[in-house]
């Protein structure tokens, strides 16, 4: 939760591999881990790891992210000189693990609707 909140400050960059980007993959790994061994329950009635309505926002930054990512590829480490190999793996990592979290989102959100249709 405290990762989740870091990156929701207004300065937060998880794009960028200078910026928040090991933040953000790490928050994902973890994230889609915790949804493997919680039960519908805590997800849904606890609120745990993070309530419904973070849940919620989660999957939009989600969506952000990846499509900047996608959108993006490679492009922007070709485009910089001094980007790094430790910068291109932190954004595949990220594009990696936020992938798998909103899959597992999705999962979760298949058998018991968190998300609205439109979201």
């Amino acid at each position: 939760q405290y990762l989740w909140v870091y990156l929701q400050r207004k300065d937060a960059v998880p794009e960028a591999p200078a910026g928040d980007a090991s933040v953000a993959a790490l928050f994902c790994a973890i994230l889609a881990q915790l949804l493997v061994v919680i039960d519908d329950s805590e997800l849904y009635d606890d609120g745990k790891p993070l309530a419904p309505h973070q849940l919620r926002r989660c999957v939009g930054w989600l969506k952000a992210i990846l499509f900047l990512s996608c959108w993006d590829g490679d492009t922007s480490s070709t485009a910089s000189h001094t980007s790094d190999a430790s910068g291109d793996l932190v954004l595949a990592y990220l594009r990696r693990s936020s992938a798998k979290l909103l899959r597992n989102l999705y999962d979760r959100s298949s058998r018991r609707p968190f998300v609205a249709s439109d979201a």
